[in-house]
């Protein structure tokens, strides 16, 4: 059973967006940041980058969650799990880790539309579906995309916070690399998606 503090912990992790920030990566018009540590030692971590489109087609591309494993890193496969309502659903995401025990994950997305555009909200569900014997469960979860139409332009900035917790163990000088790396190569592989799917329409 997942402990009612991991839960507690996925549900408030974004409370504080407010910094400070450290800038980790900038290339290729995508910047992104780390967070100071919380009392948990977790860092949160914050990426931006523009796109070509409107937030209308940037939200279709990240509701995609078939394509999630051609540019997420390490994800082999997902599912989505079930639609409550038109705002929200819960998706299924197996990562296939190297050198470590997989991991696995549900999320609760919920998306709310904004004057300039979306937020779309994820949290932890671990308690979804069963466990699965081949993965370790990931219980403290939560990211926030921010999808904000540029003024006079058809781009869009996208904005993402995220933190997480693996679970399990992971060596320490492995996750400090996955937060300074991981974010720049995941909106990298969600540019060239985007750029890729509106190159095939």
């Amino acid at each position: 059973m997942i402990r009612p503090l991991a839960l507690l912990l996925s549900l408030t992790l974004l409370s504080d967006l407010s910094g400070p920030w450290t800038l980790t990566k900038d290339k290729d018009q995508i910047t992104t940041y780390i967070g100071k540590p919380d009392e948990n030692g977790l860092k949160p971590t914050r990426s931006v980058m523009k796109v070509a489109g409107s937030p209308d087609m940037v939200l279709e591309r990240l509701q995609d969650i078939a394509s999630y494993p051609s540019w997420i890193p390490y994800c082999e496969r997902t599912e989505v799990l079930d639609r409550p309502n038109d705002s929200t659903f819960y998706y299924y995401q197996f990562m296939d880790m190297p050198l470590v025990k997989n991991r696995d994950l549900i999320v609760k997305v919920t998306t709310t539309r904004t004057p300039e555009g979306y937020t779309i909200s994820m949290q932890v569900a671990p308690e979804h579906i069963p466990l699965n014997d081949d993965a370790v469960r990931i219980s403290i979860f939560a990211a926030e995309y921010s999808l904000v139409q540029q003024a006079g332009t058809d781009s869009t900035e996208i904005m993402l916070y995220n933190k997480v917790d693996p679970g399990g163990f992971i060596p320490t000088f492995a996750l400090n690399w996955a937060s300074r790396s991981q974010p720049f190569e995941t909106f990298s592989n969600l540019k060239a998606h985007i750029t890729g799917h509106q190159n095939r329409n």
